[in-house]
């Protein structure tokens, strides 16, 4: 009897090592884990002896089952020491009997069994509620740290010195300098990321986001209301994803005669200019603008590959930026409509330099276009292929809702003088 591929695989997956079953198994959700029970009689209780746990809400019919999984799974191999312990606790409506102290034993449970990797994603719908342990900072263990919609509390004291990844995405810290502390309390950190969270109160002003890591190689900041951002020792910074309006607290106005926010803008921009690769949004593009309207921009000498989200067709900024890049190779821009009708800051008959190391551009429209953002389009598009000289691509990816003007569209652009022979224009 032949046996097809599937038990093949059954078969050569029963002639593992336990250990390294184990670890293969670890890759996958623990709901995945659990059904792998079912292919042999002497997996049936494998996935107790896995050294992680992964689960979503949505994979339970209320919140007791959820509870009492992760329960009996943290009962079960107490004495063991955890690789992961990652929950989503997201459900689409919301929960009434939902014990906190009870998720939050959950993580100190994960802490003393040694946790590599704590995952914890809470619900925003219900508010600020769950309080990360003290005993988080404390970790010895812990080598990445994901954390969103819960509190963090202000360390008394921070030792984590394996942590290399931390992650915050709306989470509420007690105060500024708690997150700075937490920062330089993890020697090794290569990676971290800030978007959209809050300090103390809620009002963010006059926070102070300091990142010290002197290891750094990853940065990104998504905060459209702390007041001042400082880069401490930033010489290993690869890569850089930057939406930070600077001046939001200001309603969005520049202030030339404010020297303390063009001198921190331009620490910020110095700290940065060693990267590789950047992503930037339209707010903190605005804000380099109208900075270097008083002060010179900074190079980028490094820069290679450049990504950036601009609202409402708004570019005129961006040439500012590029002539600080004089190695750029790599350009993608993806457009969204901005609903405000905002006009462009750029005074008009401005005059761009010459792109010299330009070789592909991506251009990604992200909304249905009007008339109006139909011409900014092709003036963009003007202005890369008569200023690229060694531009080898143009790509422009069209909204769904245009796609069968594609052909019409690409005639358009081709009867555009171009500076560079060998440049290819393609409209998908």
């Amino acid at each position: 009897m032949v046996k097809n591929k599937e038990e093949q695989h059954v078969d050569w997956l029963r002639k593992l090592p336990e250990c390294l079953l184990l670890q293969i198994l670890l890759k996958l959700g623990t709901k995945d884990v659990v059904k792998c029970s079912v292919l042999s009689s002497g997996w049936r209780n494998l996935w107790q002896l896995v050294p992680g746990l992964d689960l979503d809400f949505d994979d339970f019919r209320d919140h007791v089952a959820f509870a009492s999984f992760i329960d009996r799974f943290l009962g079960l191999n107490s004495e063991s020491r955890l690789q992961h312990f990652k929950f989503t606790y997201e459900p689409e409506e919301e929960e009434e009997n939902v014990d906190v102290s009870r998720l939050t034993q959950w993580i100190s449970t994960a802490i003393e069994r040694k946790v590599q990797h704590l995952h914890v994603w809470y619900t925003i719908g219900r508010g600020f509620e769950l309080e990360i342990p003290q005993s988080v900072y404390t970790c010895e263990s812990l080598v990445s740290l994901n954390l969103r919609g819960v509190i963090l509390p202000d360390p008394k004291f921070v030792s984590l010195p394996c942590v290399k990844v931390i992650t915050l995405d709306f989470v509420r810290c007690a105060t500024d300098l708690g997150l700075g502390r937490l920062i330089s309390g993890c020697p090794l950190l290569k990676s971290f990321a800030l978007t959209n969270s809050l300090f103390g109160s809620g009002s963010n002003e006059d926070v102070v986001v300091s990142v010290d890591a002197p290891r750094l190689e990853y940065l990104k900041i998504r905060d459209h209301y702390a007041q001042r951002f400082i880069i401490h020792s930033p010489g290993s910074l690869v890569e850089a994803d930057i939406a930070i309006a600077f001046n939001k607290l200001c309603k969005n106005t520049f202030d030339p005669d404010n020297v303390p926010m063009r001198n921190m803008i331009r620490s910020f921009l110095i700290a940065i200019s060693g990267v590789k690769v950047m992503k930037i949004h339209t707010s903190s593009l605005k804000a380099i603008y109208e900075n270097s309207r008083r002060q010179r921009l900074h190079l980028f000498p490094n820069l290679t590959s450049l990504c950036a989200d601009l609202d409402g067709y708004r570019w005129e900024m961006l040439p500012i930026f590029l002539e600080s890049c004089p190695n750029l190779k790599h350009l993608s821009l993806k457009f969204y409509i901005c609903t405000s009708q905002e006009i462009s800051i750029v005074p008009p008959g401005t005059r761009w330099c010459l792109l010299p190391s330009l070789e592909f551009v991506e251009i990604e429209e992200g909304a249905s276009l009007t008339e109006i953002y139909e011409a900014r389009e092709m003036k963009l598009v003007s202005y890369f292929l008569e200023k690229s000289t060694i531009l080898k691509k143009l790509t422009l990816s069209l909204h769904p809702s245009r796609k069968e003007k594609a052909s019409v569209i690409l005639n358009k652009f081709l009867s555009i003088p171009t500076r560079s022979p060998s440049c290819q224009v393609v409209v998908l």
